[in-house]
């Protein structure tokens, strides 16, 4: 038994397949629907996942990691996306310390501070102030600072060198030099963590009131967001936002078949830059946690070129609400022209 894609839709010119009596049968076109709803799926569990991970804020999802570690033609361009993208400003004791303040200012505005508190908490500036000062006159933190930007521009050297070896071999050790990147900056990450614990420590109920009558309204409010629906300032926090806001709106969009072609075309695209991003071997580096191994093609592109297919073809009009909403507009359109639905059947 097959179905002529030809009955799903009013104008047959759409539908590529429909042509030079193509057929496709029911298991296709619900195999192609179960294709649609796992992408959606996919796409709106990661942004569901990345927004609750700012509501908790023990692991906030950001894109910097992963820009920063990018390889392939393109790493320069995604690279140059981040302020510091090999950490070495976070790294300078005058930097963290500015990077305290702003915290504090920050925090002062949000909350309403009261003297009292804001001397409570420059205490705890000072406090951490000796613990930097003993982190960083340690000799082994300094070797590995050393080391670490010794590395940077050994291998920002030999990633311009030949033969193509070399450049392989510069892109697993930026990797390896990432780990230790991310190793020396724990301690200032765990230093700004334990400055916010301590400001919400000395809070009120009624400054906890205000913090809670001040979170987003609108939409944002209505959805319970972790963060406000306005244009961040800094370039990664506009990146954040477009990554969970996209992936979880088009993700929805496919699942429900919701302008699922547009929503699919968009999905292939925003995997295409993860794909250039960190491309697989031999065009970037291999990621040694992945228990895959790839050449050229890897899991991103395989999801690309599926969300390609589902761009190509509308099966939000054989099970989601495309069919609905073209069913109302293709009724009111003929109603204008024709006169009526059933006339417009008998006259096409």
């Amino acid at each position: 038994m097959s179905i002529d894609p030809r009955r799903l839709t009013h104008n047959e010119s759409e539908i590529p397949l429909a042509t030079k009596g193509y057929r496709l049968c029911w298991c296709s076109c619900a195999a192609l629907v179960l294709l649609r709803v796992a992408v959606g799926w996919h796409f709106l569990y990661e942004g569901l996942n990345k927004i609750e991970s700012h509501r908790q804020g023990v692991k906030r999802f950001s894109a910097e990691g992963y820009l920063a570690n990018s390889s392939g033609p393109f790493r320069d361009r995604f690279r140059s996306l981040l302020d510091d993208p090999d950490g070495l400003n976070r790294l300078e004791p005058a930097e963290i310390v500015g990077g305290w303040e702003k915290t504090l200012t920050e925090l002062e505005h949000r909350y309403g501070l009261t003297p009292e508190q804001v001397d409570s908490v420059r205490a705890k500036i000072r406090d951490l102030q000796l613990a930097k000062e003993n982190y960083f006159s340690s000799p082994e933190t300094r070797g590995k600072i050393n080391a670490y930007r010794d590395g940077l521009q050994k291998v920002a050297e030999d990633e311009q060198g030949e033969p193509a070896f070399v450049r392989e071999h510069a892109g697993a050790r930026r990797k390896e030099l990432a780990k230790l990147r991310d190793e020396l900056l724990g301690p200032v990450i765990a230093w700004d963590k334990e400055l916010r614990d301590h400001v919400r420590s000395t809070l009120s109920q009624d400054q906890l009131t205000r913090d809670s009558e001040q979170r987003p309204g609108g939409i944002a409010g209505r959805l319970n967001l972790p963060f406000k629906l306005e244009w961040p300032e800094r370039r990664i926090d506009q990146i954040n936002l477009m990554t969970m806001c996209g992936l979880t709106v088009s993700g929805g969009l496919l699942v429900i078949g919701l302008f699922s072609r547009l929503s699919a075309l968009w999905a292939a695209g925003f995997l295409a830059l993860i794909y250039l991003a960190n491309p697989a071997p031999p065009l970037g580096t291999a990621n040694p946690a992945d228990p895959g191994h790839y050449m050229y093609v890897n899991k991103e592109l395989l999801e690309c070129l599926a969300a390609l297919v589902l761009a190509a073809i509308p099966t939000g009009r054989w099970l989601g609400l495309d069919a609905l909403i073209r069913g109302l507009i293709t009724r009111r359109l003929s109603a204008k022209l024709f006169g009526t639905p059933d006339d417009a059947i008998v006259k096409s």
